[in-house]
């Protein structure tokens, strides 16, 4: 338990875990709840301390004071087959999680992209109810992935669509420069495509134009949602020197360094919400939406119909 033979800074910090995480209305990455602690000055802002929350909530856990739930880690995962008890059990899970593309009917496509696993978890839940796809750099983002993404974005474009690039990183020089090299990537890689030339030559004619000029991928809007510096002073979020041995750090403008878990998990969400919504066609999102529900509907209504009639029906 909580007391049982521990220090009691321990203790304290392990109370104070528990308090924020029973608050909360979601479960919490560790990263999170540790931004959570320092926000209220109850562990200090340093890699030694989350260490030290890390052995606690280790602790926590094993011994049954906080439930496994309370935290999630979504940077690991594991691969398994799916399987159903018989077609009942299938058709039941079909009628939960039927989607449609609600982005389908909208005159733009949206890509939400997070600099990392364990913020994409977060951001990927208010994505999802808009079917809006959620792209996880992991830092510097693999080429291979960013051709992808790129080709998703001129089929939208050809398809009639604008293309916006809706982008949450942490407020730091690597952090800037990923969101730039984020935007400048798809730009090349997009015109390669919807041109037919190699991503090097695209790369080269376009700086020689200067500073990537986007008139020739004006159909391409990028927004960097999170974090920015007004975040990080109306939130007051901690912050730290840059690293000296960035050679970015000369082109930083911040006054700190904050990760953006630094900013709570509902503000970042509602961030990101708002910027899918202002996006989009809302009568056109209500008329996809009511499709939606009605089509799961019918799928609820055959699962629950006995297999024998629907082999039956089926003949």
């Amino acid at each position: 338990m909580l007391g049982r033979g521990k220090a009691a800074s321990t203790i304290a910090l392990g109370e104070a875990a528990y308090d924020i995480l029973a608050e909360s209305d979601r479960a919490m990455t560790l990263r999170q709840l540790y931004y959570a602690l320092v926000s209220t000055a109850a562990i200090p802002k340093t890699e030694a301390a989350y260490g030290k929350l890390k052995r606690v909530m280790r602790d926590l856990r094993e011994d049954g004071t906080v439930p496994w739930s309370w935290l999630v880690d979504h940077t690991r995962g594991v691969f398994a087959a799916r399987t159903w008890d018989g077609i009942e059990d299938l058709l039941r899970d079909t009628a939960k999680l039927y989607r449609r593309d609600l982005m389908r009917q909208q005159e733009v496509a949206i890509q939400l992209w997070a600099e990392s696993d364990s913020i994409g978890s977060v951001i990927a839940t208010i994505a999802n109810r808009y079917t809006v796809p959620t792209f996880i750099g992991r830092g510097y983002a693999a080429r291979g992935y960013l051709w992808e993404a790129a080709r998703d974005a001129v089929a939208a474009h050809n398809a009639g669509k604008a293309v916006t690039i809706l982008h949450v990183g942490d407020f730091d020089p690597s952090g800037e420069d990923i969101f730039r090299d984020v935007e400048e990537t798809l730009r090349v890689y997009a015109l390669a495509i919807d041109e037919g030339f190699p991503a090097r030559a695209i790369r080269e004619y376009l700086s020689r134009l200067g500073a990537f000029a986007t008139g020739e991928t004006d159909w391409f809007d990028f927004e960097r949602l999170a974090l920015t510096q007004q975040q990080v002073d109306r939130y007051h979020l901690p912050s730290r020197p840059p690293k000296a041995s960035d050679t970015r750090t000369a082109k930083f403008t911040g006054r700190g360094a904050v990760e953006v878990e630094a900013l709570p998990a509902e503000v970042l969400v509602a961030i990101v919400e708002q910027a899918i919504v202002e996006s989009i066609d809302p009568e056109a999102l209500q008329v996809v939406e009511a499709a939606e529900a009605s089509e799961r509907e019918q799928v609820r209504r055959i699962a629950a119909t006995p297999v024998g009639r629907l082999l039956e029906a089926s003949v």
